[in-house]
This record gives structure tokens, sequence and C-alpha cells, in this order.
């Protein structure tokens, strides 16, 4: 098992399914702000799960943008 591939280097982040759930996930958190931001304008309170939605779209986008470990730097 130690003959190389003679294939290039695969790129995670050349695949349409990560363009896809970065773009999914980017236009989750920007609605979901919307919401929060006119559910404040007009006085009304922010339900909890809007809040949780928010912060888990938001964190699984920074996971999914961040070099992992010992990934190349950009």
């Amino acid at each position: 098992m130690s003959e190389k591939s003679s294939l290039p280097p695969h790129d995670p982040e050349q695949t349409p399914i990560y363009h896809t759930v970065v773009r999914f996930l980017g236009v989750v958190t920007i609605l979901n702000l919307s919401g929060i931001i006119a559910l404040a304008v007009l006085g009304r309170p922010i339900p909890d799960i809007l809040v949780a939605l928010g912060s888990g779209s938001l964190g699984a986008l920074v996971g999914v943008l961040t070099p992992g470990p010992g990934g190349k730097s950009r």
C-alpha cells in the first residue's frame, strides 16, 4: 500500500455540496437574525427557539468555514 495515487489531492472546498451547505447555513443565519431584529423592533418577545436556531446555524457555519488543525492557512 505504499504506491501513490495518480489523482490530485482532494480539496473539500471545491465540491458542490460544500458550497450548498455554506449557502444554506448563511441564508438561515441571515433570516434568523432578520427575524430577531424585526421582533425586537416590534416590541414582541423573542422565542428561545429562535435564539437557539440562530446560535446553532451560526456555530455550524463557523465550524464549516474554519480550517482544521494542520490544515492550510487562508
